[in-house]
């Protein structure tokens, strides 16, 4: 018993030394290289988001992975939300500094009202032509999906970005908003890859 719970501590030890190791190593990749480095996290999370997607929509249909959406959502976050948010936030920051008046509302309103909006749009057409869709599919995906998505980002994100926005150091937001993400890139992939809403009877 004693020899087992050795190893139990052991191994827990060496699991603490394996995230404390990755914590600095990210830390100076953050300090060293900021917009490669949440690229590659925005580029992560997006295609883990979509493989966990896919997995949830064909579990007990013995379908195979779509590797071309897990490519399209990760050059998404890797060319477009990674370095945009990045700078974003930097904008953000000397555009409405902490000592402005009402400034965490203001921050919230244009992150929520201006920013979001232009991001989702984006997304959704530029993740449907990496897809191999036209510009005319493409079209109409934003036009069954945008308006709903949009609401859903409204009410999952207002609260989390509030903190992420006025507590969060400007280096972590864009890591704490792909944590985030990833949960909110699982909920995009179903809406995106769901058919087109069937008139109700």
């Amino acid at each position: 018993m004693a020899s087992s719970s050795g190893s139990g501590s052991w191994d827990e030890d060496k699991a603490k030394s394996l995230l404390v190791r990755l914590a600095t190593k990210y830390n100076h990749y953050l300090r060293t290289n900021p917009v490669l480095t949440k690229s590659i996290t925005s580029a992560v999370t997006a295609g883990l988001g979509n493989i966990v997607s896919q997995k949830i929509q064909k579990r007990g249909k013995n379908l195979p992975l779509e590797y071309r959406p897990v490519i399209a959502f990760s050059a998404y976050g890797f060319f477009l939300s990674g370095p945009l948010i990045h700078y974003f936030y930097e904008f953000l920051d000397k555009f409405i500094p902490k000592t402005a008046s009402y400034s965490k509302a203001k921050r919230l309103l244009i992150d929520r009202g201006v920013m979001s909006p232009a991001l989702l749009l984006v997304f959704f057409y530029v993740v449907a032509i990496l897809e191999g869709k036209s510009h005319e599919g493409a079209i109409r995906k934003i036009g069954q999906h945008y308006w709903t998505a949009l609401k859903m980002s409204w009410r999952v994100w207002i609260i989390f970005q509030f903190f992420n926005l006025n507590y969060v150091p400007r280096e972590y937001r864009v890591l704490a908003g792909n944590m985030m993400s990833f949960l909110w890139s699982v909920y995009l992939a179903g809406k995106r890859s769901e058919e087109p809403y069937k008139i109700a009877k």
